[in-house]
């Protein structure tokens, strides 16, 4: 009983302290988006995909999933394709989190296709996350570049797709920043508690498997972290802070946790800043504990979301972005407008402080 009772109110009282800040009125002007050539020749291959297999994962009544792996010049890539079985010219593309784990980027790509939009999981080469990879760090996150490039491509001339939106969550999100800065075609955004400014975002994060990522990388190349910031800002190029500025921020809604110390609150605000001020909800959660805010944990313990809490917060926001960016008359989630009234006096202070500081 007790612990039911923390279920209903911990996300009412957080919840609470949402809010929402609009996206600044100073529109980027177009020829700020123009992706110079030098950086589309860097992350393209002439050498076209080949597509290695397409094998049937589920068949449902209304969708079906099917895992695609492509051959492409920087290795394969392999994508989960949650299709509906009326074709639609809509894709978001799902980017999963560092962890590899995909209880997060399933629940979303199923939310999505439950809810009418079609999505991929675009799975993540973890090759750069073993030490001895760490001199090849460029050209690792210069091939996933081009490795997502070229699956977007196998959409556009193999499944009809024609309009990409785009979620990521934590890694997810700085993927989504890289990419779409890169790719025009990914026009509308989302970006769940991302960062950039990665040098200094990698050497102050509190996430056990960065930390000890770091502690290694200086133990073996005797750096200090100082050295190690140093070397990061020199030698990576495919970062945020290169491509983000190139990204539309008024198709881009971002999520920032205010209590986030895996990827700290601001290097999410620095990500922000660099896309141009984009619609922010900011929620009242720290880096993990942003789950409150979704319903996952009715992946792992239906019984938990049987009452309707966690509410599905995120996802529902994330689909109201997609109903408006597609033009798609999607089924509205009802379930969130509680949640939308507790947050309309912080949405006003939000609003005010747009305002004084756009």
């Amino acid at each position: 009983m007790i612990i039911r009772i923390a279920l209903l109110l911990l996300p009412l009282l957080s919840l609470g302290g949402c809010y929402v800040a609009p996206a600044s009125g100073v529109l980027k002007p177009p020829e700020a988006m123009v992706r110079p050539q030098s950086v589309l020749d860097r992350y393209s291959s002439p050498e076209p995909y080949k597509k290695v297999s397409d094998t049937l994962i589920h068949d449902r009544d209304d969708y079906k999933v099917r895992q695609i792996t492509l051959s492409t010049a920087v290795g394969e890539t392999t994508v989960d394709f949650y299709q509906q079985k009326t074709p639609t010219k809509e894709l978001v593309l799902v980017f999963p989190v560092l962890g590899g784990r995909p209880i997060l980027s399933r629940y979303f790509a199923q939310y999505f296709v439950e809810h009418g939009i079609d999505a991929a999981i675009v799975h993540r080469d973890n090759e750069f996350k073993k030490p001895e990879r760490f001199p090849e760090l460029e050209k690792l996150f210069r091939a996933g570049v081009i490795r997502d490039r070229k699956a977007i491509d196998y959409f556009e001339q193999e499944e009809g797709k024609a309009v990409f939106g785009t979620f990521g969550m934590s890694r997810g999100a700085i993927n989504v920043a890289i990419t779409a800065g890169v790719d025009k075609r990914l026009q509308y955004n989302i970006m769940a508690l991302g960062g950039a400014d990665l040098p200094n975002l990698f050497a102050n994060s509190h996430e056990r498997r960065i930390r000890k990522y770091l502690k290694r990388i200086m133990e073996d190349h005797d750096m200090t972290r100082e050295e190690f910031i140093a070397h990061i800002e020199k030698e990576i190029i495919t970062r945020p802070k290169n491509y983000a500025k190139y990204i539309d921020p008024q198709k881009t809604l971002l999520f920032l946790a205010r209590c986030d110390r895996d990827v700290p609150f601001r290097f999410g605000r620095v990500l922000r800043d660099e896309i141009g001020k984009p619609e922010t909800i900011y929620i009242m959660s720290g880096h993990k504990t942003a789950v409150l805010y979704t319903q996952v944990a009715k992946v792992v313990a239906p019984f938990i979301a049987s009452c309707g809490l966690p509410p599905a917060y995120i996802e529902s926001e994330a689909l109201l972005f997609y109903e408006k960016s597609f033009k798609r008359d999607l089924p509205y989630p009802y379930h969130v407008l509680p949640w939308k009234i507790l947050q309309q006096p912080l949405n006003l202070i939000g609003y005010l402080i747009h305002l004084i500081s756009p």
